[in-house]
């Protein structure tokens, strides 16, 4: 049996989910390479919600991206998507490969510093299908992401994205 050329680096137990978070999916001077051109080349957006009555910019900057016609719709906020680069292109071939599956688009998300985060949410637009399949890949200093079973709120788990995971 060959061994795995993208190790498991933690299996994650979540009712009504299949989480695996996998390292080695980038080397690490492709995931220096894309880092450093995605966050020189992108048209960085902070997008702006409605909450309590007036209008706040969300605490982090995104960009979409994707095939023609494949807009996203989330929080009042449309987003139409920009075209693939070669970057985004490479990494999308690389999650397809490990999730068995293909993507039509990738919001990319800057958390700028510490301070930079997004509440709970459930990734359940209609756009996404009833079970959505997301593959996520962390580029830049590590960050928790934060987990939590929708049937049981009190059950979280919390995962440390590494560069290129």
């Amino acid at each position: 049996m060959q061994p795995s050329l993208f190790p498991i680096k933690q299996r994650v137990s979540l009712p009504h989910a299949g989480i695996a978070h996998l390292c080695g999916a980038l080397t690490a001077s492709d995931a220096d390479r894309c880092f450093a051109e995605l966050l020189e080349n992108t048209p960085w957006q902070q997008e702006q919600v409605q909450m309590f009555g007036e209008m706040i910019g969300i605490p982090r900057l995104t960009a979409w991206y994707g095939d023609s016609g494949h807009g996203y719709v989330y929080s009042g906020i449309a987003m139409k998507p920009l075209p693939w680069t070669d970057c985004l292109q490479e990494i999308k071939t690389k999650i397809e490969e490990l999730a068995g599956t293909t993507f039509n688009s990738a919001l990319l998300n800057l958390y700028r510093t510490g301070s930079d985060s997004v509440a709970w949410h459930a990734d359940d637009e209609p756009e996404l299908g009833a079970e959505p399949i997301i593959g996520s890949v962390s580029l830049g200093a590590t960050r928790k992401f934060h987990l939590k079973n929708r049937d049981n709120p009190a059950e979280t788990i919390s995962l440390d994205l590494e560069h290129g995971t």
